[in-house]
């Protein structure tokens, strides 16, 4: 007789409660560091067009803790005609023992927090020397990003227009003074 396993489902509404941004920044410096050690298994996404649609998967696997997963993404452009959005899906998480899958959670919020988490841990990494070289490189007019060092406090909005933000300027004079900026 085969063990009953149990899977825990958590919605958006609950995941929002449990992950913090912080705690994704974390796991994602951890498994930036894992993907560099070699010990980070992340194949190419796959699926397929099927009618008005399209499914998608992307499986990895993380060394430690040791672990399997797999988004699923449905992708319906008509959908947002009927109030839903055009993307959809979950990731279920798998026990690295048995294989089991443990857990199914909404990928909608999980991927948002993901995606700031990650630019977070790279603008960490490249300091502000090299946000303000991507400001030089070509940044759309439209983009936003949040800034937080310790001559600012908290985090500032930082937003690119024609010319360089006035934040940035004022920033980048402030730090050559103090020797903070290389």
């Amino acid at each position: 007789m085969h063990q009953e396993f149990k899977t825990l489902i958590i919605e958006r509404d609950t995941l929002k409660q449990l992950l913090t941004m912080e705690d994704c920044i974390e796991s994602m410096d951890s498994c930036m560091r894992q993907t560099s050690a070699g010990n980070l298994v992340n194949p190419p996404r796959s699926g397929f067009k099927a009618g008005e649609g399209m499914l998608a998967w992307m499986p990895g696997y993380l060394g430690e803790p040791e672990g399997f997963a797999c988004k699923l993404i449905t992708l319906f452009p008509k959908a947002k005609l009927k109030g839903y959005s055009s993307h959809s899906g979950v990731t279920v998480y798998f026990e690295a023992e048995t294989g089991q899958p443990a857990m199914i959670v909404d990928s909608g919020y999980l991927t948002a927090v993901r995606t700031a988490a990650a630019s977070a841990v790279a603008t960490r990494a490249l300091g502000i020397t090299h946000l303000l070289w991507l400001w030089s490189v070509r940044v759309n007019r439209d983009t936003c990003m949040w800034l937080r060092c310790s001559q600012c406090g908290p985090f500032l909005p930082l937003e690119f227009g024609d010319e360089r933000p006035k934040m940035l300027r004022d920033l980048k004079s402030k730090s050559k003074r103090s020797g903070r900026l290389r």
